[in-house]
């Protein structure tokens, strides 16, 4: 159960790219920093003091409007991985080791899933933004979806199937296995 937090694009948002953010840690929550800090339409006012760390006003900030908002010119969707922030698990007896595959595979999943349930976002193109261990992450995923017919299996053996059928919804001329340059079309 990923926790994710969807910011459409101001204007046109059928038209604009998916921007999926995510922190890294591994187990450091995207929804206690990026979602808060300076992406989206509303941000946690910061103050900086020279050779301190930022500080947030007091520790009791309210959200701001954001100027700079990234949904000035992209839909933004937000991940917790697994087990950190506001995901859980459904798992009693869940182990705390980290598999870079197994967490890229959830997020592949998680983004699949997004899409499936947005039909007018599927076919956008999807830029991941990863933040310290999420580069890490990014270059997993994109492994998986532009070479899934040998590498997306590491994740589980219904990811290949879960990746075909989304490209089949997305190029629907392509007539089987979608390769890695028309897969780049969209990642």
């Amino acid at each position: 159960r990923m926790f994710y937090d969807f910011q459409p694009a101001d204007t046109d948002p059928e038209s604009k790219p998916l921007f999926v953010l995510f922190n890294g840690g591994p187990g450091f929550a995207t929804s206690s920093c990026l979602l808060v800090r300076g992406t989206g339409r509303m941000t946690l006012p910061v103050q900086y003091h020279v050779d301190v760390e930022p500080v947030v006003d007091g520790g009791a900030s309210v959200p701001v409007p954001n100027p700079s908002s990234w949904t000035r010119f992209a839909n933004l969707l937000y991940l917790d991985e697994r087990l950190v922030g506001f995901s859980y698990g459904i798992e009693p007896s869940v182990k705390c080791v980290m598999s870079p595959v197994e967490d890229a595979s959830d997020f592949v999943r998680a983004l699949l899933t997004f899409l499936d349930s947005h039909p007018a976002l599927r076919g956008n193109q999807v830029v991941l933004v990863g933040e310290s261990y999420g580069g890490v992450r990014a270059s997993w995923m994109l492994d998986m979806l532009l070479r899934y017919p040998t590498e997306a299996a590491k994740g589980g053996s219904d990811l290949p199937g879960l990746i075909e059928a989304h490209y089949d919804a997305v190029f629907p001329c392509a007539g089987g296995a979608v390769g890695e340059s028309t897969a780049a079309r969209q990642f």
